[in-house]
């Protein structure tokens, strides 16, 4: 299958503006995000359709080096993407191009899109965020690119910040559905919060002053609302659904 780079931007289309180069400022800001998190990280330029930094783990996933994508178009990485994943990238990229353009720009930047594909292999979840809009067309975006805590492609979401509800896209019906999300207590959300930072049921016990057994509920009501099996998969859904 033919894969073409410019069936990612045909959205961009009336975007006059050129956006100005990213500073020497947001690259070393970029760059330290990447260390700390840990995952993957890559920006495009939907004006000059180019990628403007990527970081080492997602280039030797394709085996390449940063310096033979930044600068570049996304031709390199694509052909990593299996066929029927691209199908479902062009038809993600273009309703939520659509959907988002109708909304005051603003209100666009509050906003992120979020589904698992494959790149080389490996199952991902990527979320795309908004970080440039010039009237109601997205000029500058973020990709954050983690491992899936699904099985399967899809499981595409879009969600504003701090709102608990989301839309969902059907890949059958071609429409976003709104959907009531996940709501944690306080209490849930610092289990996970100290979780995350390696602690043990019972390291948690001793700092929230609780029981092991208290503690172990807590954990078992998460996995159940979260549709998990461990903590670790708890973990990274909390990521991928922006708990922290």
């Amino acid at each position: 299958m033919q894969k073409q780079t410019n069936d990612f931007f045909c959205e961009q289309d009336c975007v006059q503006e050129t956006t100005k180069n990213l500073s020497s400022l947001d690259l070393t800001v970029t760059s330290g995000i990447i260390d700390v998190l840990g995952c993957g990280i890559y920006i495009v330029d939907y004006e000059a359709k180019k990628v403007r930094i990527v970081s080492d783990n997602i280039a030797k996933m394709c085996g390449l080096n940063p310096q033979d994508i930044e600068g570049e178009n996304c031709d390199i990485y694509l052909k990593y993407v299996p066929d029927d994943d691209y199908k479902m990238l062009l038809e993600i990229n273009k309703a939520a191009f659509s959907f988002l353009k109708k909304m005051p720009d603003w209100k666009i930047l509050q906003y992120s899109v979020s589904y698992n594909f494959h790149l080389n292999g490996l199952l991902l979840h990527q979320t795309f965020k908004p970080l440039k809009v010039k009237n109601g067309f997205i000029k500058l975006g973020l990709f954050i690119l983690t491992l899936s805590s699904k099985n399967d492609i899809g499981n595409i979401v879009m969600q504003r910040k701090n709102d608990v509800d989301y839309y969902e896209y059907s890949l059958s019906g071609h429409i976003w559905r709104l959907k009531h999300g996940i709501k944690l207590s306080e209490t849930e959300k610092l289990v996970l919060c100290l979780s995350a930072q390696g602690q043990t049921s019972e390291d948690i016990a001793s700092a929230m002053h609780r029981s092991v057994d208290t503690i172990k509920r807590y954990k078992k009501d998460l996995f159940k609302k979260m549709n998990v099996k461990n903590i670790t998969e708890a973990l990274i859904c909390a990521i991928n659904n922006r708990f922290f």
